[in-house]
């Protein structure tokens, strides 16, 4: 395999994992859709993930924003909602 041909499967590997992670974002996007998880964290101020969990009548588990969340280190483990 030549230096061009490897840096071309880089390339599309770098990609096809882009594309995986967007694939899931929007999947987790839908399941807060369909939970009410969104309505929930609107509805509320600043929470833990644990309080927000338990408004929504969920499960607390680990979170992944996708940059959609802002947490804040000053007040706690708060999480906000952020308007793109």
């Amino acid at each position: 395999m030549t230096h061009e041909a490897g840096r071309g499967s880089e390339e599309f590997a770098a990609r096809l994992v882009a594309i995986l992670k967007d694939a899931m974002l929007a999947l987790m996007g839908s399941l807060g859709h369909r939970t009410g998880l969104f309505d929930v964290m609107t509805a509320l101020p600043s929470s833990t993930s644990l309080h927000i969990a338990e408004v929504a009548g969920l499960e607390d588990a680990t979170s992944v924003s996708g940059r959609g969340l802002e947490l804040s280190a000053t007040s706690g483990a708060g999480a906000t909602s952020r308007s793109p």
